[in-house]
């Protein structure tokens, strides 16, 4: 099952698709996922760019 603890650790958060579909995400889990999201749309938006 899915723990407060387990849904903080560095490996979920490595997942945020997971962290979107789970039907009521816990609070740490729904800022990890967003900031990783973040980070990781940057890159392809800057990609994007530079390759044009």
């Amino acid at each position: 099952g899915i723990t407060s603890q387990s849904s903080c650790s560095p490996q979920r958060a490595k997942d945020p698709a997971r962290i979107q579909h789970s039907a009521a995400p816990p609070t740490c889990s729904y800022k990890f996922g967003q900031v990783l999201l973040r980070i990781y749309s940057l890159p392809r938006i800057t990609g994007q760019l530079i390759t044009g």
